[in-house]
């Protein structure tokens, strides 16, 4: 079954409505807001990450320096 089209200018009259709006508007700032969190993560994630990998380039020394010690 076909459904009938809605008369000319339904979707302009919805944009304008109040409640429409205001639905958009808070599903923007609630989108906004998951944005501005996962860059909060996103920057502490990499900060972890570059602690990781200087721990490990610490640790690879030392282990260097074992190894040059036990030789000698």
């Amino acid at each position: 079954m076909v459904k009938p089209k809605p008369p000319r200018g339904h979707v302009e009259a919805r944009l304008k409505d109040p409640l429409l709006i205001e639905g958009l508007d808070s599903r923007s700032a609630a989108l906004h807001k998951v944005t501005e969190t996962l860059a909060a993560h996103s920057i502490h994630i990499d900060k972890v990450l570059q602690a990781l990998l200087d721990t490990k380039t610490s640790l690879e020394g030392k282990i260097d320096d074992c190894a040059l010690n036990t030789k000698s």
